[in-house]
């Protein structure tokens, strides 16, 4: 029993110690991502604006999806909701299919 309890007493160690590594790559990780200036979020909201625009279907209309130009691009990032709810073009029409009850 003793032997049993000094090997979970081990491995509990090394699992501690191995955990404290990985937490310190994570925060390492993390402050590099902090660090890194992603060029698509330097363009100016007009152009990232008519950017969204021109990934609209060709007759313009938005069907309610989750996976619609404007949802999608409103899911990215803070930024480009915030540019995807300004650009009126984007929320301006939908297209609603309605069926009747049993076709």
């Amino acid at each position: 029993l003793a032997r049993l309890d000094a090997e979970i007493l081990r491995f509990r160690a090394h699992a501690e110690e191995y955990i404290t590594a990985l937490e310190q790559q994570r925060r390492a990780v993390s402050e590099s991502l902090a660090r890194v200036v992603y060029p698509v979020l330097t363009l100016p909201n007009e152009i990232t604006s008519r950017i969204f625009v021109q990934c609209l279907p060709d007759h313009g209309r938005v069907r309610p999806s989750p996976r619609s130009v404007p949802l999608l691009v409103a899911q990215v990032c803070r930024r480009w909701r915030e540019v995807a709810l300004a650009t009126c073009k984007l929320w301006s029409s939908i297209d609603v299919h309605i069926t009747r009850s049993g076709e």
